[in-house]
């Protein structure tokens, strides 16, 4: 796909993961992929214990069109092992699968 400039699209990596309740995981933009001017957005955090294709959020900030494709490695995750071992991930996004948008309002306020 051809992404525009100055646009702003959710995607999916083509993995899915399953983190022990011991491991969380950064998701990081790759250098390469940043100097083109695509930032990939997330919450960044990945908490133990979650299972599932992880949504991105995709900018594109340069002024020319950039083209993604599919297996294109445009993130990388970072695990870290935490102290102890967490409760599991239980959240609204858990074994999701493909592009997934906001689930916020299943948030309680």
């Amino acid at each position: 796909m051809i992404l525009p400039p100055q646009t702003f699209i959710l995607a999916t990596t083509v993995e899915t993961i399953s983190l022990p309740n011991n491991v969380t995981a950064f998701v990081e933009g790759r250098s390469s992929i940043g100097r083109l001017g695509l930032f990939i957005q997330n919450a960044g955090w990945v908490d133990p214990g979650f299972k599932g294709e992880i949504t991105l959020e995709l900018f594109n900030a340069n002024r020319l069109p950039i083209e993604l494709t599919v297996g294109l490695r445009i993130c990388q995750l970072v695990f870290a092992e935490v102290n102890e071992e967490a409760e599991p991930y239980k959240g609204k996004y858990l074994n999701q699968r493909g592009v997934t948008s906001s689930e916020i309002f299943k948030d309680i306020m």
